[in-house]
């Protein structure tokens, strides 16, 4: 469980230019999948920081591909 420091750290990472490469988010610092964009009402992106991330794309393009098949 994260403790208060944490949780505000991780709020405002999200909101630093720096951890954005173009349009991607990039922190390696941050644990979370899906943060929220620069400007919250625009959504969430994906933090291509955490291992995950990568795992979750392949995922999705396996299933576009899987059922685009059959």
């Amino acid at each position: 469980m994260e403790n208060k420091f944490d949780e505000i750290h991780s709020k405002n990472e999200s909101k630093n230019p720096e951890n954005y490469r173009g349009i991607f988010y990039f922190n390696r610092k941050d644990k979370r999948v899906f943060v929220p964009k620069w400007q919250n009402y625009r959504g969430f992106t994906v933090n291509f920081g955490n291992p995950v991330a990568y795992f979750l794309i392949i995922a999705v393009i396996g299933l576009i591909i899987l059922f685009s098949v059959f």
